[in-house]
């Protein structure tokens, strides 16, 4: 699976930061929006298996997403994608992955 650069969008323009994993992510003071708030406990990521292989995960409340093709690489991109987006002393104590998975059977 191939890391997606940001697309630009003419609205906002944000600055973009490549971390070590291939993450794209938004600068730490481009979405500054922990000001007055305390570290969250935990943060949950939605983890579904992406249609053209690999998995995709989305954190429930925050501006959060990645990708990756495997569990091992998705537990690397997702505590790196969790780094990029808080202040350090911010960051979540505890990461979960609820993994969803959607099957159709027949009636």
């Amino acid at each position: 699976m191939r890391t997606r650069s940001p697309r630009r969008s003419s609205v906002s323009p944000m600055r973009w930061e490549r971390i070590a994993s291939g993450t794209w992510c938004y600068a730490s003071d481009a979405m500054d929006v922990s000001e007055g708030r305390g570290s969250a406990p935990e943060v949950i990521f939605l983890v579904e298996e992406a249609p053209e292989g690999g998995f995709t995960a989305r954190a429930l409340g925050e501006s959060i997403f990645t990708e990756a093709d495997g569990i091992a690489e998705l537990h690397e991109k997702v505590r790196d994608a969790v780094r990029c987006h808080f202040d350090e002393d911010h960051v979540p104590k505890v990461i979960r992955l609820h993994f969803v998975r959607e099957e159709v059977i027949t009636a």
